[in-house]
C-alpha cells in the first residue's frame, strides 16, 4: 500500500484494501490519474502519485467498469483525498 512519511497507510477495521484505477475530472482541466484504495458505501479514499488537486468537487470515473460519480472532498492529505460519492 502507499507509504507516507515512512508509515504505511492501513484501512480501518472492516475495510479491505483495493486498487481501482480511476480518473478525476475537474472543471476546465484535463483528467488526472488516481487510484481508489478503499471504498465503503458512499465514501472512498483516492491516492495520487503527486499532490492531490485543490478542487472541493469533481467527477470520478472508474476505469474498469466506466462508472462515474460526482464527489465532494471531506478529508485531505497532500497525496490522498477522502471523498463522498454524491451521485452516479
Amino acid at each position: 500500500m502507499t507509504q507516507r512519511g515512512g508509515a504505511e497507510l492501513k484501512p480501518g477495521f472492516g475495510r479491505r484494501r483495493m486498487v481501482l484505477h480511476a480518473w478525476i475530472k475537474v472543471r476546465a482541466q484535463r483528467s488526472i490519474a488516481c487510484t481508489v484504495i478503499s471504498r465503503t458505501g458512499n465514501r472512498a479514499l483516492i491516492a495520487f502519485r503527486s499532490h492531490a488537486p485543490a478542487a472541493h468537487e469533481f467527477r470520478l470515473r472508474l476505469e474498469d467498469c466506466d462508472d462515474e460519480y460526482s464527489c465532494e472532498v471531506y478529508y485531505r492529505k497532500p497525496s490522498i483525498l477522502g471523498v463522498r460519492l454524491t451521485e452516479k
